[in-house]
C-alpha cells in the first residue's frame, strides 16, 4: 500500500509540473465560469418570464367574469439546477392554456420579444422548422456547465492516462522498476492514483466554485438543487474513472505513445461527435414517427365533424325554444365554447344554457378522441428516446450526459412526465366543472340572473331608450355593465408542480451508478489481465 502511494504520489508531482496540468486549469477558468454564469443568465431571464406571465394567468384566473371564461394558463417553473444542465429546456415552452377541444401534448411557448427566452413555437416544436420531426433528438448539450465538464475532464483523463504505460517502456524507465521489487498490480494503481489525485480536485473546485456562486449570487435556490450539486459531483467522478481507466487500457495495448494519443483522440471524437448524431439517427430509423402535421390533419377532420354536430344542436334548440332574436346589449365570444353575455332575452338565455349544457360534453367527448391519435403519437416518441438512450449506452459521456439531464429534470422524460401532470390537471379542472353542473348554469355565460333576463319587448324597449341618450349617458350605460361582479374561483383547483425529492434524484442516478460500476469492473479486470502480462522490453 505504502509504494502503491509513493507512485502515485510521484506522478501526482511530475502531472503538476507538466504542460497537461496547466492546460486542465487553463480549460477550466475559460470555459466553466463562462458556462455557469451563461446558465445562471439564462435561468434567471427565464424565471423572470415565467413569473410574469403567472402573475397574469393568476389575474386573468381572478377576474374572470364567466365560467366559460375559465381556461386555466399552466406555466411551467423553470428547474433552479437547468444551472448546470440546461438539457432540452431550451428547445421547450413554458405554458399550457387548459381547453375543452383539445389535451395539452408537448408546452408552448410565446411569440414576440420572449421568443429566445421561451423557446420554440408549437409548430417548431412539433417538426415544422425542418429539423428532425422528435425535438427531443435535435439537442446538442455540450454547452451548458454539465456539458463543458463532461466535455474537457473526459479529454484530459485520456490525455493524462494514455502514456502510463507506453511513455514509461519508450523511455526505459520500466526495466529499471521492475529492476526492483515492484509488483506490476502496485505500479498499476499507483499509475491510476496518481492521476486521480490530479484530476478530482479540479473537478471538486469547480462545483464548490458553482456553489459558492450561487450564494454570492443572491439566488433563492431550494434544497433539492444542493442534493443535485453533490450527485452531479459524485457521478462526474464516477465518469471520469471510467475514462481514466480506458486511457489506460489505451497505454497498454498501444505499442507506442503516438499510437495511444491517437486512438485516444479518434476514441473522444467519436463519443463527443460521432456517437449522439448515430444513436439519434439510428433510433429515428428503427423508430420511425408519423409527421405530425398528418395527425393535425386527422384532428382537423374531428374538429369538422365536432363543429357540424354543435351547429345543429344550437339550431334545433334555437327552433325548441323559440328565439326570435339572438341580440345582447353586451356581447363577448371567442374560441372553444366562450361567452360572455348581458342584457339578454328570457328564451335566448334558455336557448343558450341549453346549448352549453349539450355541447360542452361533446367537445371533451371529441378532445378524447384525438387524445387517441395525439397518444399513439407520443408513444412512438418516447419510443424513439428509449431506443436512443440505449444506442448512447455504448458511450460513457452519453450516459454522463442523460443522467446529468434526469438529476437537473431537464431531461426528454422528465417534460414527458410534467406534461402527464398538465394533462391530469386538465382531467381535474373539468371533473369540477362536471361536479357542479357549470355547464348546464346561467353563470356559465353571464353574470346576471335568471329574474334579470328581459322579454323580447323589452329589450327593444332598452335598445330604443339607449338610442336616445346623450354621449356621456351611454358611457355611464356601459359603465354599469363594466362592473358587474367577477366570478368566485377560489375553489377551482389550481395546478401545483411537481419537485423531486431526494430519493428521486438518487433513483435517477442508480443506472448511471451501475453502468459505470459495472464498466470500471470490466475495465480493471481487462487492464490487470494485460498488465501481468506486459512486455516492458
Amino acid at each position: 500500500m505504502n509504494m502503491i502511494h509513493f507512485i502515485a504520489l510521484k506522478d501526482f508531482k511530475q502531472h503538476l509540473r507538466s504542460s497537461r496540468f496547466f492546460l486542465t486549469l487553463l480549460l477550466c477558468l475559460l470555459f466553466l465560469p463562462f458556462t455557469l454564469l451563461t446558465g445562471t443568465d439564462y435561468y434567471c431571464a427565464r424565471q423572470t418570464v415565467c413569473e410574469q406571465r403567472q402573475a397574469t394567468a393568476d389575474s386573468a384566473l381572478n377576474n374572470a367574469y364567466v365560467w366559460s371564461q375559465v381556461r386555466p394558463l399552466v406555466i411551467k417553473q423553470t428547474e433552479a439546477l437547468s444551472i448546470f444542465c440546461q438539457g432540452v429546456t431550451p428547445n421547450m415552452g413554458t405554458y399550457n392554456q387548459i381547453l375543452l377541444n383539445t389535451y395539452p401534448l408537448l408546452p408552448y411557448a410565446y411569440s414576440g420579444k420572449d421568443h429566445s427566452i421561451i423557446g420554440y413555437k408549437q409548430a417548431e416544436v412539433q417538426g415544422d422548422i425542418g429539423n428532425n420531426e422528435n425535438i427531443f433528438l435535435n439537442t446538442f448539450s455540450y454547452t451548458d456547465f454539465t456539458g463543458m465538464i463532461g466535455l474537457v475532464f473526459s479529454l484530459l483523463a485520456l490525455v493524462f492516462s494514455y502514456d502510463a504505460f507506453s511513455h514509461e517502456k519508450e523511455t526505459g524507465m520500466l526495466r529499471m522498476i521492475f529492476s526492483h521489487p515492484v509488483k506490476r498490480l502496485t505500479f498499476l494503481f499507483g499509475k491510476i492514483g496518481g492521476i486521480c489525485f490530479v484530476l478530482i480536485p479540479p473537478v471538486l473546485l469547480c462545483y464548490a466554485i458553482s456553489a459558492g456562486y450561487l450564494i454570492y449570487a443572491g439566488i433563492s435556490l431550494p434544497g433539492t438543487v444542493w442534493n443535485g450539486i453533490l450527485l452531479l459531483s459524485i457521478l462526474t467522478l464516477s465518469f471520469i474513472f471510467v475514462c481514466i481507466l480506458i486511457g489506460i487500457l489505451i497505454s497498454l495495448l498501444a505499442s507506442t505513445s503516438e499510437q495511444a494519443l491517437t486512438v485516444s483522440l479518434l476514441l473522444w471524437i467519436g463519443m463527443v461527435f460521432v456517437l449522439p448524431p448515430v444513436s439519434s439517427y439510428l433510433a429515428e430509423t428503427m423508430a420511425p414517427i408519423p409527421l405530425y402535421r398528418n395527425i393535425e390533419a386527422k384532428m382537423k377532420s374531428l374538429d369538422d365533424e365536432r363543429y357540424e354536430k354543435l351547429k345543429e344542436i344550437r339550431r334545433k334548440i334555437a327552433k325548441e325554444e323559440k328565439v326570435k332574436t339572438e341580440m345582447t346589449l353586451f356581447n363577448n365570444m371567442g374560441e372553444d365554447g366562450f361567452m360572455d353575455k348581458w342584457g339578454i332575452t328570457i328564451p335566448f338565455a334558455h336557448a343558450i344554457r341549453r346549448i352549453h349544457a349539450e355541447s360542452e360534453p361533446i367537445r371533451l367527448d371529441y378532445a378524447d378522441q384525438k387524445w387517441i391519435l395525439q397518444k399513439d403519437y407520443l408513444n412512438k416518441l418516447k419510443r424513439q428516446i428509449r431506443l436512443r438512450y440505449w444506442f448512447s449506452c455504448f458511450s460513457p459521456l452519453q450516459i454522463f450526459q442523460e443522467t446529468a439531464q434526469h438529476i437537473c429534470r431537464t431531461s426528454p422524460e422528465n417534460y414527458l412526465s410534467y406534461m402527464d401532470e398538465v394533462r391530469s390537471y386538465r382531467q381535474t379542472v373539468w371533473n369540477y366543472f362536471i361536479e357542479n353542473k357549470l355547464f348546464s348554469s346561467y353563470s356559465y355565460f353571464t353574470t346576471q340572473n335568471e329574474e334579470d333576463f328581459m322579454t323580447e319587448q323589452r329589450m327593444d324597449e332598452v335598445c330604443r331608450e339607449y338610442d336616445s341618450l346623450d354621449e356621456e349617458e351611454k358611457i355611464n350605460f356601459l359603465q354599469n355593465i363594466e362592473n358587474r361582479p367577477k366570478l368566485d374561483t377560489q375553489e377551482l383547483p389550481r395546478f401545483i408542480q411537481q419537485t423531486a425529492s431526494i430519493r428521486e434524484q438518487i433513483k435517477e442516478c442508480l443506472n448511471a451508478f451501475f453502468f459505470f460500476s459495472i464498466t470500471s469492473l470490466i475495465l480493471i479486470y481487462t487492464t490487470i489481465k494485460i498488465a501481468v502480462r506486459y512486455d516492458i522490453r
